[in-house]
């Protein structure tokens, strides 16, 4: 980690796929917990079906409930099997005044604070979103405790000034 000019951390990581699957899992669970409800449908029609003696129809609603249940696991399979091999190698973020940064050997990429509408923390990783795309992620896996406090208090400092922000507009 280094501490440079106007308060901006800059950290370096190295993902790997179990990280990226614990990511794309915690985005699927909020998006697609409709698919739970759809597949307890589907196993419904299918008992039904199956009472009323349609075995065909009984079949499908069995598939139905089969790809409702495991969506959120081969889903996240084939978008971790889709990131280029560039994706595992070294990333660079940096937190400053601007936004978050994020540099790969490959490309570069800011999404400023005025982007980003909330920081959410999770365990595994610190999930910067953005409307229109992903945003940026910052696995913690490879953070020392100092990389790990000094993210903390960028967000925090992000989150005041914007807090002071919205309290200026409302006077």
């Amino acid at each position: 980690m280094q501490q440079q000019p106007l308060n901006t951390v800059e950290v370096t990581v190295q993902s790997n796929r179990r990280d990226f699957r614990r990511t794309l899992c915690a985005i699927y669970q909020r998006k697609i917990a409709w698919l739970r409800v759809a597949g307890a449908v589907a196993a419904l029609a299918g008992v039904l079906a199956l009472c009323s003696e349609l075995p065909v129809v009984a079949g499908i609603c069995c598939i139905g409930v089969v790809t409702a249940w495991t969506y959120r696991w081969w889903r996240v399979e084939l978008e971790v099997r889709r990131l280029p091999p560039s994706t595992y190698g070294p990333t660079t973020f940096r937190i400053s005044e601007d936004g978050v940064e994020m540099e790969t050997a490959a490309s570069r990429r800011l999404v400023r604070w005025v982007a980003i509408y909330d920081v959410v923390v999770t365990p595994h990783a610190f999930f910067f979103p953005a409307p229109g795309h992903l945003g940026i992620v910052l696995h913690r896996r490879t953070l020392s405790e100092s990389d790990t406090s000094a993210v903390e208090a960028a967000i925090r400092r992000h989150r005041e000034a914007r807090a002071a922000r919205r309290q200026r507009t409302r006077q």
